[in-house]
C-alpha cells in the first residue's frame, strides 16, 4: 500500500524518489529505508481495587471476618482510564475455577481466599501494549462460634441401677443445628467403649468419671470449638 504518512503500528519500507531537474546530471537513484511504529503503553497510576460490604461502606484492607455477607469490589478512580478503556471483571476460588464475572455478585461470601482480577481491553488494541491486569486476593476468616452461656456441669447422682449421663447445657437461640456433640467417658484414665468399641455415652456403674464434650463444627465458616471436660460420680 502506497502512502505519505504512517501513523499505525507496523514496519514500514519508505523509498525516496528523486526527481533531477538538471539535465546535466545522471539521474538519481531512489533510497530505501524502514520506519518502525512500535505499540504506545497506557500507564494506569493510583488505581486499584477496592472491597465494599453490603451497606456500601469501604471494608479496610482485604480481609474479614465471615459474617454471611457477600463482599463486593469497584475500582477506586475510573476517571484515571481512557475512554478507550473496557474494563472485565472476575473472581477466582481457592482452586481456581471462576466463580463470578462481576464485581458486585461476587460470591464471596464462605470462608476462604478468593483471587480477584481486572483486566482491561483497550479500543484501538493493535496500537498499544497490553495492559496488566490488576490481581489481589480477597480473605474470609473463619468465625468464631459464641459460647457464651454454654455449660457442661459435672454432677454426683446415688446408684440406682439406671443410666447416667452428663450433657452439654446450650442457651435459648444457639444454634444446636451448627454443632454435633458426643462423649467420652473415661475411669480411672480409660475410655470406657462398648461391645463394638465405640465410646459409651451413659454410664451405670458406682465410680468417678471423667466425661469429655467433643465438639464438631458442621459448618466450615467457623473455627472448630474446644473440647469441654466435667465429672460424673456415681456413689453407692
Amino acid at each position: 500500500k502506497v502512502t505519505s504518512s504512517a501513523t499505525e503500528v507496523g514496519e514500514y519500507t519508505v523509498r525516496a524518489t528523486f526527481t533531477n531537474r538538471d539535465p546535466n546530471y545522471e539521474p538519481i537513484p531512489d533510497m530505501i529505508t524502514t520506519l518502525k511504529i512500535t505499540p504506545a503503553e497506557y500507564v494506569i497510576k493510583g488505581v486499584d481495587v477496592v472491597f465494599k460490604r453490603e451497606d456500601g461502606k469501604t471494608i479496610s484492607g482485604n480481609t474479614k471476618i465471615y459474617d454471611g455477607e457477600s463482599v463486593s469490589f469497584d475500582l477506586s478512580d475510573y476517571s484515571k482510564l481512557s475512554n478507550k478503556i473496557s474494563v472485565a471483571f472476575s473472581v477466582l476460588d481457592e482452586n481456581g475455577e471462576v466463580i463470578s464475572s462481576s464485581n458486585k455478585n461476587t460470591n464471596i461470601v464462605n470462608a476462604g481466599v478468593y483471587t480477584v482480577m481486572v483486566e482491561f481491553t483497550i479500543a484501538d488494541g493493535d496500537n498499544y501494549t497490553a495492559i496488566e491486569p490488576i490481581v489481589t486476593t480477597f480473605t474470609v476468616r473463619k468465625a468464631e462460634l459464641d459460647m457464651t452461656g454454654v455449660h457442661f456441669d459435672s454432677d454426683v447422682v446415688a446408684l440406682d441401677g439406671k443410666a447416667h449421663k452428663l450433657e452439654v447445657d446450650f442457651p435459648n437461640g444457639f444454634d444446636t443445628d451448627a454443632v454435633e456433640v458426643t462423649y467420652e467417658y473415661y475411669l480411672e484414665g480409660v475410655l470406657m467403649t462398648d461391645g463394638k468399641n465405640n465410646p459409651i455415652q451413659a454410664v451405670i456403674m458406682p465410680g468417678e468419671y471423667t466425661v469429655k464434650a467433643i465438639f464438631t463444627v458442621k459448618d466450615a465458616n467457623y473455627n472448630p470449638i474446644d473440647s469441654m471436660e466435667a465429672t460424673l460420680i456415681i456413689e453407692v
